[in-house]
């Protein structure tokens, strides 16, 4: 593992890193209250490639699986800001994460610069998450998606072997519902 330059790391022991890795300067790892727990809530597999100034922060569990390339300025959470008490401040309201809420960004993805990873969210294996995204939901395997809040706009074609451009809500679901029907060539 290579760690360039400054990082910092609230709560380390809940903090898992693989080998080989690389994170850039001003990377920040963090669980928030502490909760270690005899498990690590954070996961960074083998071989990942982490940018200058990404936050990661956990209150369950992210698992960033092996050789993820992660741009710069990415920020992934698996919980948000509660605000529901008006009159209070939403720095003193705590956080809203599910039961068991987790993320996980599947092997081989690589997610671009500004990108924003927030909630309980898998993203497949080989996905690419384009430069300002932001992402609230689940993105398949082999599917490129862009936009705030992300939209998938491109797969992967079990069937055919091809990557296919989908302009729409329409194309999106018949692409899912033949994804469903093909066997994954992987």
């Amino acid at each position: 593992t290579r760690f360039v330059d400054s990082h910092r790391f609230w709560c380390p022991e809940g903090i898992m890193i693989g080998d080989n890795v690389s994170i850039q300067k001003d990377a920040f790892f963090m669980l928030p209250y502490g909760n270690f727990a005899g498990k690590p809530r954070i996961k960074i597999g083998n071989g990942c490639d982490i940018g200058y100034r990404c936050i990661i922060t956990a209150v369950n569990d992210i698992t960033i699986e092996d050789k993820v390339l992660i741009a710069n300025n990415v920020q992934i959470m698996d919980h948000n800001h509660a605000y529901e008490k008006i009159g209070v401040p939403i720095m003193d309201q705590g956080v809203v994460v599910k039961e068991n809420g987790e993320v996980v960004v599947g092997y081989g993805s690589w997610l671009g610069n500004n990108v924003v990873i927030a909630g309980t969210v898998h993203i497949g294996r080989g996905c690419v998450i384009g430069a300002n995204s932001v992402v609230t939901s689940d993105i398949p395997d082999y599917c490129v998606a862009v936009g705030s809040p992300a939209k998938i706009v491109k797969g992967f074609s079990y069937k055919t072997g091809k990557w296919c451009r989908l302009k729409n809500e329409e194309e999106r679901i018949a692409f899912l519902k033949e994804r469903k029907k093909s066997k994954p060539i992987l």
